[in-house]
């Protein structure tokens, strides 16, 4: 999924980030978004936006329910989660959480790459 969401991120850093990121095992687990400047985590939620948008064009409106679609469901719920905390309602109603995990307050530096591969 995080290679789908550089793909459609149009920032150049944060892009390259990503798709390095999605490279590593299991860099879906050592990021926090919160970690990332504002304008990061707005690109980053647009992303992945559109993201979703590109496989609902691609796949058609069903395709959440395509068999093994587990990423593309985790993403579809997290920008459910996100749209419901920008609204001022509860966003864990739609996790498995009881709470929200508290941020660690590491920023997120987006020079620090394992491998400087620009997605390619």
């Amino acid at each position: 999924m995080l290679w789908l969401i550089a793909n459609e991120t149009r920032a150049d850093q944060l892009r390259r980030w990503l798709f390095d990121v999605s490279d590593r095992p299991c860099g879906y687990l050592d990021i926090d978004i919160r970690g990332l400047a504002p304008h990061d985590q707005e690109e980053f939620w647009s992303a992945a936006q559109r993201a979703l948008t590109m496989l609902a064009e691609k796949h058609g409106p069903r395709f959440l329910e395509r068999k093994h679609a587990h990423g593309t469901n985790c993403l579809a719920s997290l920008l459910a989660m996100r749209r419901r905390e920008v609204a001022g309602e509860p966003s864990l109603s739609l996790s498995d959480y009881a709470e929200v995990l508290q941020w660690d307050g590491e920023k997120i530096d987006l020079s620090d790459l394992w491998s400087d591969t620009g997605g390619t």
